[in-house]
């Protein structure tokens, strides 16, 4: 069943109406997310087009065409900056303005003007690129996962193939020496209302995954707290093809913290804690885990570790520690560590067995003076 022009285009204009409408309306309630007001006016100018197209009879042809293409870029280009926003990148004003500035200044060319296969053709072009660039900016931001990513990727590219074939299926149209949009309606209804809700979807799932990570950390320190250094230390230890990853864990508690809090205040005693995580941070690598278990205990895995190499990390740790936490906000404090080992060496082990042995050899540390490093028990020479 074929709709007539004026159906179709009545159709577009409210697949265009309700997105343009309804993100910006989104956005009044998530803010950070200035993807959805952009995208939100794309579709607002795309049904301007569209109803300036409608209205054709009373506008002059010339004028209802060129500002129809031209609406129709300009809705293409803000699909494209939405994506860029939402990943984190600026606008780009030149590149969004060329689409629609030259194909404006080809409608003034009178043999381009009066030729449907070319408007077709320079619209669809543009419209096609514009696509094509905001699905390869989804592709790009992969680190985040969110589902929603790829099912928007491939419909953009579906718009980019369908704009690629629109020229060589201009003259099959019934409507082809009527309507001046490309694709049938200039924004495929369906297409359209899909996509909007995709990144709809896709801001949702953001959000929640933000949420999720900021569950798993620390908020004085910013470091993973308890649950977050759990998790991914239990994904560091698990057995992969058939190998037991080899790998050493430091469980490192500040000596005499809770004097420092009597003596000096909560106040320094927070900076303690900042101050020591900084210091262990940069001390670490980026392949190691790291976290606040509680309190001021703190646990580092070191995957791929030796004893040895894990020993050498542990006294720069608590070397460069002893050092920064002489004095902290004015204060003669002078903070220490205390650490304790545990390792993973070809056999499996749960990580609550490797937390219960480093504490075993962090409590030794304690025993035997604190400011000191405790290998683990079965690690300790034998008596003669």
């Amino acid at each position: 069943m074929l709709f007539d022009i004026q159906t179709l285009l009545v159709i577009g204009n409210i697949a265009a109406l309700i997105p343009g409408l309804l993100l910006p309306i989104v956005w009044l309630q998530e803010r950070s997310a200035t993807c959805l007001l952009t995208w939100g006016f794309g579709h607002l100018i795309g049904a301007i087009g569209l109803l300036v197209a409608l209205l054709r009879p009373p506008i002059p042809a010339g004028i209802a065409a060129q500002f129809s293409h031209t609406t129709i870029l300009i809705f293409y280009t803000t699909v494209w900056g939405a994506i860029r926003q939402f990943e984190g990148r600026r606008l780009l004003p030149l590149g969004m303005a060329a689409g629609p500035v030259l194909c404006l200044a080809a409608c003034q060319i009178p043999a381009f003007d009066d030729t449907l296969v070319a408007r077709v053709t320079v619209v669809s072009t543009g419209a096609g690129i514009y696509s094509l660039a905001a699905a390869l900016e989804l592709l790009q931001g992969q680190r985040e996962r969110l589902p929603s990513r790829w099912f928007l990727i491939g419909l953009l590219a579906l718009l980019c193939l369908q704009y690629a074939l629109r020229p060589f299926l201009v003259p099959s149209l019934p409507f082809a020496q009527v309507l001046p949009l490309p694709g049938g309606t200039g924004l495929p209804p369906m297409l359209t209302i899909v996509s909007s809700f995709l990144l709809l979807n896709l801001v949702k799932e953001r959000a929640m995954l933000r949420h999720q990570e900021v569950a798993r950390i620390d908020l004085l320190t910013g470091v993973p707290n308890r649950r977050g250094f759990i998790e991914a230390a239990a994904r560091h230890l698990a057995p992969r093809r058939n190998r037991v990853p080899a790998a050493v864990l430091l469980l490192m508690d500040l000596d005499h913290f809770k004097q420092i809090n009597d003596r000096f205040g909560h106040a320094v005693g927070d900076k303690v804690l900042h101050l020591f995580a900084a210091v262990a941070r940069a001390e670490l690598t980026p392949d190691n885990v790291f976290g606040r278990l509680g309190g001021e205990e703190f646990a580092a895995l070191l995957p791929g570790r030796d004893l040895t190499e894990a020993m050498a990390m542990a006294n720069r740790i608590r070397l460069a520690f002893a050092l920064a936490g002489a004095t902290v906000a004015g204060c003669q404090v002078g903070a220490r560590v205390s650490i304790g080992m545990a390792v993973q060496n070809g056999t499996a082990c749960k990580l609550e067995d490797l937390l219960q042995e480093a504490d075993t050899a962090l409590y030794r540390a304690k025993t035997n003076g604190r400011d000191r490093v405790e290998l683990p028990v079965a690690t300790l020479p034998r008596p003669a």
